[in-house]
Protein backbone atom coordinates (compact mmCIF):
# COMPACT_ATOMS: atom_id res chain seq x y z
CA UNK A 1 0.00 0.00 0.00
CA UNK A 2 1.13 3.74 -0.79
CA UNK A 3 3.67 5.06 2.00
CA UNK A 4 1.53 7.34 4.28
CA UNK A 5 -1.49 5.75 4.00
CA UNK A 6 -2.80 3.94 6.75
CA UNK A 7 -4.24 0.65 5.74
CA UNK A 8 -7.18 0.87 8.23
CA UNK A 9 -8.23 4.66 6.18
CA UNK A 10 -8.83 2.33 3.18
CA UNK A 11 -10.10 -1.01 5.27
CA UNK A 12 -14.31 0.40 5.04
CA UNK A 13 -13.82 0.45 1.29
CA UNK A 14 -12.37 -3.15 1.36
CA UNK A 15 -14.35 -5.38 -1.25
CA UNK A 16 -17.12 -7.10 0.93
CA UNK A 17 -19.06 -8.67 -1.69
CA UNK A 18 -18.23 -12.14 -3.42
CA UNK A 19 -18.24 -10.55 -6.82
CA UNK A 20 -18.12 -6.98 -5.68
CA UNK A 21 -20.16 -4.19 -8.16
CA UNK A 22 -18.36 -1.70 -10.58
CA UNK A 23 -19.46 0.42 -7.90
CA UNK A 24 -17.86 -0.95 -5.32
CA UNK A 25 -14.55 -0.89 -6.69
CA UNK A 26 -14.98 2.67 -7.91
CA UNK A 27 -15.45 3.97 -4.35
CA UNK A 28 -12.25 2.10 -3.37
CA UNK A 29 -10.51 4.12 -6.15
CA UNK A 30 -11.51 7.40 -5.40
CA UNK A 31 -11.22 6.68 -1.53
CA UNK A 32 -7.07 5.79 -2.51
CA UNK A 33 -7.03 8.74 -5.22
CA UNK A 34 -7.84 11.22 -2.41
CA UNK A 35 -5.23 9.87 -0.29
CA UNK A 36 -2.24 8.31 -2.50
CA UNK A 37 0.61 10.80 -1.70
CA UNK A 38 1.57 10.55 -5.13
CA UNK A 39 -1.51 12.28 -6.42
CA UNK A 40 -1.73 15.93 -6.67
CA UNK A 41 -5.25 16.30 -7.96
CA UNK A 42 -8.38 13.72 -9.28
CA UNK A 43 -11.72 14.01 -10.72
CA UNK A 44 -14.55 11.57 -11.37
CA UNK A 45 -14.73 11.60 -15.49
CA UNK A 46 -18.58 11.21 -16.85
CA UNK A 47 -19.05 10.57 -20.50
CA UNK A 48 -22.34 10.73 -22.48
CA UNK A 49 -24.75 12.14 -24.83
CA UNK A 50 -28.27 13.23 -25.03
CA UNK A 51 -30.82 16.23 -26.21
CA UNK A 52 -31.19 19.01 -24.00
CA UNK A 53 -34.48 18.22 -23.03
CA UNK A 54 -35.36 14.46 -22.50
CA UNK A 55 -36.44 12.98 -25.89
CA UNK A 56 -40.09 12.48 -24.61
CA UNK A 57 -40.03 16.21 -23.25
CA UNK A 58 -38.79 17.18 -26.71
CA UNK A 59 -41.48 15.25 -28.69
CA UNK A 60 -44.06 15.77 -26.45
CA UNK A 61 -43.26 19.64 -26.66
CA UNK A 62 -43.45 19.34 -30.52
CA UNK A 63 -46.30 17.53 -30.75
CA UNK A 64 -48.04 20.25 -28.52
CA UNK A 65 -46.54 22.63 -31.27
CA UNK A 66 -44.55 24.94 -28.69
CA UNK A 67 -41.48 23.79 -30.44
CA UNK A 68 -40.05 23.50 -34.02
CA UNK A 69 -38.06 20.25 -34.74
CA UNK A 70 -34.07 21.37 -34.42
CA UNK A 71 -34.64 23.70 -32.08
CA UNK A 72 -33.35 21.10 -29.53
CA UNK A 73 -29.65 19.90 -29.50
CA UNK A 74 -27.77 16.66 -29.41
CA UNK A 75 -24.91 17.22 -27.16
CA UNK A 76 -21.97 15.13 -26.50
CA UNK A 77 -19.94 15.93 -22.71
CA UNK A 78 -16.76 14.07 -21.45
CA UNK A 79 -13.25 13.29 -22.88
CA UNK A 80 -14.72 11.06 -26.16
CA UNK A 81 -15.76 7.69 -26.21
CA UNK A 82 -14.12 5.25 -24.40
CA UNK A 83 -12.80 7.55 -21.72
CA UNK A 84 -11.80 6.22 -18.26
CA UNK A 85 -13.81 6.51 -15.29
CA UNK A 86 -10.95 8.93 -13.47
CA UNK A 87 -8.56 10.97 -14.45
CA UNK A 88 -6.18 13.26 -12.68
CA UNK A 89 -2.23 14.31 -12.18
CA UNK A 90 0.52 13.38 -9.95
CA UNK A 91 2.78 15.41 -8.13
CA UNK A 92 5.22 15.99 -10.77
CA UNK A 93 2.87 16.74 -13.39
CA UNK A 94 2.27 13.26 -15.09
CA UNK A 95 -1.49 12.73 -16.34
CA UNK A 96 -3.23 9.57 -15.60
CA UNK A 97 -6.08 8.07 -16.16
CA UNK A 98 -8.17 4.86 -14.69
CA UNK A 99 -10.69 2.72 -16.10
CA UNK A 100 -12.33 0.32 -13.35
CA UNK A 101 -14.25 -2.32 -13.77
CA UNK A 102 -15.57 -5.27 -11.73
CA UNK A 103 -13.46 -8.37 -11.24
CA UNK A 104 -13.70 -10.47 -14.12
CA UNK A 105 -14.35 -7.34 -17.05
CA UNK A 106 -12.19 -5.98 -19.39
CA UNK A 107 -12.45 -2.64 -21.29
CA UNK A 108 -14.21 -2.83 -24.18
CA UNK A 109 -12.16 -2.03 -27.37
CA UNK A 110 -13.17 1.95 -27.27
CA UNK A 111 -11.78 2.05 -23.33
CA UNK A 112 -8.60 -0.08 -24.55
CA UNK A 113 -7.90 2.35 -27.48
CA UNK A 114 -8.48 5.54 -24.91
CA UNK A 115 -6.07 3.47 -22.63
CA UNK A 116 -3.63 3.00 -25.90
CA UNK A 117 -3.47 6.64 -27.21
CA UNK A 118 -2.56 7.97 -23.53
CA UNK A 119 -0.10 5.81 -22.82
CA UNK A 120 1.49 6.70 -26.34
CA UNK A 121 1.05 10.22 -25.34
CA UNK A 122 3.12 10.02 -21.63
CA UNK A 123 0.28 9.28 -19.79
CA UNK A 124 -0.02 6.85 -16.54
CA UNK A 125 -2.88 4.64 -18.07
CA UNK A 126 -4.45 1.56 -17.57
CA UNK A 127 -7.77 -0.13 -16.08
CA UNK A 128 -7.91 -1.64 -12.56
CA UNK A 129 -10.34 -4.30 -10.47
CA UNK A 130 -9.10 -3.62 -7.50
CA UNK A 131 -7.55 -0.88 -5.15
CA UNK A 132 -4.33 -3.02 -4.44
CA UNK A 133 -4.07 -2.87 -8.46
CA UNK A 134 -4.54 1.27 -8.59
CA UNK A 135 -1.69 1.30 -5.80
CA UNK A 136 0.76 -0.40 -7.83
CA UNK A 137 -0.25 1.08 -11.21
CA UNK A 138 0.24 5.03 -9.46
CA UNK A 139 3.31 3.23 -8.11
CA UNK A 140 4.83 2.62 -11.32
CA UNK A 141 4.85 6.26 -12.65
Amino acid sequence: MARGISRYALMSFRLRRQTPLEADVLAGVKRLLELHPAVAMWWRQNTGAGYVLSASTYKRLIAAGHLQRGECRWVEWGAGRGSPDTMGVLRGGRFVAVEVKRPGQEPDPDQQAWIDRAKSAGALAGWVNSIDQLDVLINSG
